[in-house]
């Protein structure tokens, strides 16, 4: 169904006949508006969404892993991840990236 544009379907919308036009999407798939999307996650308390994602990717690398991995990588990763969480427990964004790898 065309819009005012006289386009319709996703032709109208990257014409810039959507709701918010071309550019608006062009920044989010360049990543120009990525610090403006992490803030609204963060506002609406949505990266806790993003944990088992997270934990979803070690396991696929786990079992895509060709032997056992070895323990003092993580032991080394826990305590750095750690430590980082102290040192930014002041900042609220680098302090939530900490905490969740450490999770």
């Amino acid at each position: 169904m065309p819009n005012a544009s006289g386009r319709g379907g996703l032709a109208g919308v990257l014409a810039g006949a959507g709701p918010r036009g071309a550019s608006a999407i062009w920044d989010r798939l360049t990543g120009l508006s990525l610090s403006r999307a992490w803030t609204e996650e963060r506002g609406e308390r949505r990266p806790f969404l993003w944990l088992p994602v997270a934990a979803g990717a070690g396991v696929f690398l786990y079992l895509a892993a060709d032997r056992e991995p070895v323990l003092w990588l993580p032991l080394m990763l826990l305590g750095l991840t750690a430590l980082a969480s102290v040192a930014t427990r002041r900042h609220p964004g680098p302090l939530g990236v900490s905490l969740a790898v450490l999770a």
